[in-house]
């Protein structure tokens, strides 16, 4: 449960810090995060205890999602923001090879949802993505050993050879 402390200010208004605390199951590494509740002067002190409770009570159970990952981070966070909160994830659960593959990927979301907010994506935004990728051709490297081991053979040793 989330710890509640009371706080008299200066204009004799009333506030509420509310911490709650949680493991992190991908770290292993208990957070805390704090929010400040205002008491609204229209009501009283029984209806501000409940009200309290309520609050304080949604923001500890919202946190505690949140840090078992069955929750979405922010509204207001930025789909790039996200990207680089899951690769920091996927760094610890994943291959390094998943990691490294995930990080070039993510240079081609950039450039189209980089500063988007991650609530405002839409399916058609992500249709309009992929369509994008579809007409954009693909690069193909290929390598053919005998000829690049011959050049690089030659390039070394001639190089050696000349000192």
């Amino acid at each position: 449960m989330a710890c509640i402390r009371r706080i008299v200010l200066q204009d004799g208004n009333i506030s509420y810090k509310i911490q709650a605390k949680a493991k992190n199951e991908l770290t292993g590494k208990f957070e805390t995060k704090t929010i400040t509740w205002r008491k609204p002067p229209e009501i009283n002190e029984k209806q501000c205890q409940r009200e309290l409770q309520r609050v304080a009570f949604e923001f500890d159970d919202k946190f505690r999602k949140q840090m078992s990952g069955l929750l979405a981070i922010d509204n207001d966070i930025t789909f790039m923001e996200y990207a680089r909160k899951w690769t920091e994830r996927i760094k610890i659960t994943e291959s390094l090879n998943y990691y490294v593959r995930s990080l070039d990927s993510l240079k081609k979301f950039e450039d189209y949802f980089g500063q988007v907010k991650l609530k405002n994506i839409t399916p058609t935004m992500v249709q309009g993505f992929i369509d994008k990728l579809s007409c954009t051709p693909s690069k193909r490297h290929s390598a053919k050993l005998k000829i690049d081991l011959d050049q690089f053979i030659k390039s070394h040793f001639a190089t050696q050879s000349e000192v």
